[in-house]
């Protein structure tokens, strides 16, 4: 699966801001990269002491991804096309609130956490891809269940709170804890934030 390992990849126009490993490089015998997921691995033994293990904090989901960007401190991240592994993996169909599960809040927030910790400016890029997506969407229909769930990721990696959430663990369900969402007031005020930093951004460029 090309998308376990990734680079950091700022587009010009602040849209998403890492990018898997383009697939035509896996022709190559090797590559280097920037972060991956230990679905398949080899891990220096010296490494490993120097940078420490994995941070059991993030609990599941870019545990692996956050010490790799800490390995890779240590020395470079090389890709091997010719050893396989099979990896049986669960794919969604769709992102239904009938499709959301518990699991999506520690993806969106340990991601968010990840980036804020090893490459700022791709955590900044997130943050203002991510309220601006919600706030075009919730002009017309409100606040989505999705919708608030990722503004609570956000708001929790933003203070850079981990372990397991109060409400978003094994058995949680969508339609019967919708009232029960965390509304974020914040996310007004930090999309606010985000505009105006836009708008000076944008004129200083005009210059």
């Amino acid at each position: 699966n090309v998308n376990h390992r990734s680079r950091y990849a700022i587009s010009v126009n602040g849209q998403y801001p890492r990018t898997s490993v383009d697939v035509s490089e896996y022709e190559k015998d090797y590559f280097q990269f920037d972060m991956l997921s230990y679905v398949c691995a080899f891990l220096n033994a010296e490494a490993l002491r120097q940078v420490g293990l994995v941070n059991k904090d993030y609990f599941i989901y870019f545990d692996d991804t956050e010490h790799s960007l800490r390995l890779k401190k240590w020395g470079a991240l090389y890709c091997v096309p010719a050893i396989r592994i099979l990896h049986d993996e669960l794919l969604r169909k769709s992102q239904d609130v009938s499709e959301l599960s518990w699991r999506d809040y520690y993806a969106d927030r340990n991601e968010m956490r990840m980036l804020k910790a090893h490459h700022v400016e791709s955590y900044n890029v997130l943050r203002e891809y991510i309220l601006r997506m919600v706030f075009a969407s919730s002009r017309d229909q409100g606040l989505t269940v999705k919708d608030k769930v990722t503004l609570e990721a956000l708001k929790d990696a933003q203070g850079d709170r981990g372990g397991m959430h109060a409400v978003y663990r094994p058995g949680w369900n969508p339609f019967d804890n919708h009232g029960k969402l965390p509304f974020p007031w914040w996310w007004k005020l930090s999309y606010l934030r985000v505009r105006v930093r836009s708008a000076i951004k944008h004129r200083v460029q005009k210059r």
